[in-house]
């Protein structure tokens, strides 16, 4: 570049947008080079954050807009699946063990092995802003034929969830039908378009994978043997991956939490962040954000152990709480861990909530 030549600016303001200038090509070089930031784990924790959010908006290669926003990139190399992971059939440990003094008492009651007997595939990431903005474009609220029946009555705003607390019946109001058309908050988040969608509710989340298991039925880049679907996790499919067959505490494994590994509480970010850029926190598959960032909808209901899969849990129509798994960016290490639990109804939505994906069987019974 000759000193005529115009240089690239990237100017972060105050309410978190940025003014872009440049060529295009001296902008794509800046987003490169965040890229190798974010994936490297380069900078402390609150500053990668900053640069995740400058990369958002001037447009994060590592997600390719012809494949729904999927992955098309990680670490230099072709994504060949869009970002979703193979975990294969076998077994692993789910809950905690007897002597486990930082367990809650609803994380017990487990054998200690357990089995999934199929393989299936897990979104590298969760869904994030730019993701879910295709489905809100392609006009997934107002199509009837992405939401169950349950579904369709909480958008008409008649959804009404048993057996909540004051507080609780309080926070849903806020959302009334006219609100019931996008995530909530969408005009705040959507300019942040790689971090998680948040201020969605189950209702949404399962819309969104209904939807996204049409899209991937006629797409050649996602892998879809007969049989299986797009779907939330069940909590053991989301708990095997988080932890690789083991007895590990974090998906990265035993190490105590440090700011480099998520973002939770203590980072003090304060909000949800680009997705992928805790390198050290990654599971040894490859997978992101399993622990903080945003808790997560899983297709299960909030039900004790031991987990059963034909008990009924994973009934899809059923309108009782359900389960979320992985901690968010305001919880501490404690809920950060593999076998912690959360849960809520399921036309809860918060800016700590979001979502991820799997391909696995259609009956998640088995």
């Amino acid at each position: 570049m000759n000193e005529s030549q115009e240089q690239p600016t990237v100017v972060a303001l105050g309410d978190g947008s940025v003014v872009l200038s440049g060529s295009a090509a001296d902008l794509d070089a800046v987003s490169e080079w965040l890229v190798a930031l974010i994936e490297g784990g380069h900078f402390a924790a609150r500053e990668r954050a900053k640069a995740g959010d400058v990369l958002g908006q001037l447009g994060d290669p590592r997600f390719d807009p012809d494949r729904l926003y999927f992955p098309c990139r990680y670490r230099g190399e072709e994504e060949p699946l869009s970002g979703f992971v193979k975990i294969p059939e076998g077994p692993f440990m789910m809950g905690s063990q007897k002597g486990d003094e930082e367990a809650a008492p609803d994380w017990f009651g487990n054998p200690r092995d357990m089995v999934i007997p199929y393989s299936y595939w897990m979104a590298r990431y969760p869904v994030t802003v730019a993701q879910f903005r295709v489905f809100l474009e392609a006009g997934g609220y107002d199509s009837p034929d992405w939401w169950s029946e349950a579904g369709r009555v909480w958008r008409s705003g008649d959804w009404h969830s048993p057996g909540q607390d004051e507080e609780t019946v309080d926070w849903l109001k806020q959302r009334p039908a006219p609100l019931r058309n996008r995530p909530m908050w969408w005009d705040e988040q959507h300019t942040y378009s790689n971090r998680p969608v948040v201020g969605v509710s189950w209702f949404e989340s399962t819309a969104y994978c209904c939807w996204l298991d049409a899209q991937v039925k006629a797409a050649g880049a996602f892998p879809r043997p007969d049989g299986y679907v797009v779907r939330l996790s069940t909590e053991a499919e989301w708990e095997k991956a988080a932890r690789c067959a083991d007895d590990r505490r974090y998906p990265w494994g035993n190490q105590d939490w440090d700011e480099e590994r998520a973002n939770i509480g203590p980072s003090e970010i304060g909000h949800a962040t680009a997705v992928g850029m805790y390198p050290r926190g990654a599971s040894p598959s490859g997978i992101h954000d399993l622990s903080g960032n945003v808790w997560e909808w899983t297709y299960s209901l909030n039900r004790p152990y031991p987990y059963d899969p034909r008990d009924g849990r994973n009934d899809q129509d059923s309108g009782d709480h359900r389960r979320m798994r992985g901690s968010s960016w305001l919880f501490d290490e404690r809920c950060a861990r593999c076998s912690a639990r959360g849960g809520g109804p399921p036309d809860h939505y918060n800016d700590v909530v979001g979502f991820r994906v799997v391909i696995s069987t259609a009956s998640p019974e088995l």
